[in-house]
């Protein structure tokens, strides 16, 4: 009877022990899966890194071709404060030559045209290079606005490529514990599938057991009754022989009275 208990705490045991099986091949199957989605995460991040490194290099050849642009409104200027300095000096000369056209009155008229005309065109191009200084300042200061940008946005995809490069060191080492987590769990459901063959075999052990069990008391329940069928028997024949015992004392003093030569 206690061989049959056992017997049924047994399979009890081997049935809880499948479930934890189970129940640890679908938290190993939902490790491989988090397994995947931070590989794929990683993948996501190593694009993104590229991608940002890409952003970063455009970035410093549009910060180089802003700077060439600025070198060259730079020269533009100092070409610009040569022309000016040249029309300055033309238009004293221009101012001269009418002066000596007055002092030589009639014969000077026709150079004194000429004079004027030069100083009108000196003050013109005076006019027109500092109109294009201020267009070249204007354009030196949106410049080195534009520049400032790029910087902010260099430093700005700068940190981003930290932030994703240490994403992706995170994830890396989220990978690494799930890998560590899903090995330790596979090696849980091997080693528990591994304990239910065992117990199924030990329930099987015992039930094969408890048969003998059952087969060994049936066989000793027939061996008890002929037992004391045996004793029964043995009882009745010492009965029976104490009684021959009897007769055979009471033939032998009959005997006894009888003289015999």
């Amino acid at each position: 009877e206690r061989l049959v208990e056992i017997s049924g705490e047994m399979e009890t045991m081997s049935s809880t022990t499948k479930e934890v099986a189970a129940t640890a091949d679908s938290v190993a199957r939902k490790s491989r899966e988090a397994t995947d989605a931070s590989e794929r995460g990683r993948e996501a991040t190593r694009r993104a890194v590229e991608e940002l490194h890409a952003i970063e290099e455009r970035s410093e050849s549009a910060t180089a071709a802003v700077g060439h642009l600025d070198e060259g409104m730079e020269q533009i200027g100092l070409i610009v404060d040569t022309i000016t300095e040249i029309a300055t000096q033309t238009n004293l000369l221009a101012l001269n030559a009418s002066i000596e056209a007055a002092r030589a009155g009639a014969a000077g008229e026709g150079f004194g045209v000429v004079a004027s005309e030069v100083k009108n065109l000196a003050e013109e191009t005076t006019e027109a290079a500092a109109e294009v200084e201020t267009i070249i300042d204007e354009l030196e200061e949106r410049t080195d606005q534009t520049v400032a940008e790029m910087d902010a946005i260099r430093d700005r995809i700068d940190e981003g490529v930290r932030t994703v490069e240490a994403a992706e060191t995170e994830l890396a080492e989220i990978d690494d514990r799930i890998r560590e987590a899903n090995d330790g769990v596979q090696e849980i459901s091997n080693a528990t599938d591994e304990q239910a063959r065992a117990v199924g075999d030990v329930t099987a052990s015992v039930d094969d057991i408890a048969e003998i069990s059952h087969q060994t008391a049936s066989n000793a329940s027939s061996v008890a009754a002929a037992a004391e069928e045996q004793a029964a028997s043995l009882g009745s024949v010492s009965e029976k022989i104490e009684g021959l015992v009897d007769r055979t004392d009471r033939l032998q003093e009959s005997m006894e009275q009888f003289d015999v030569d």
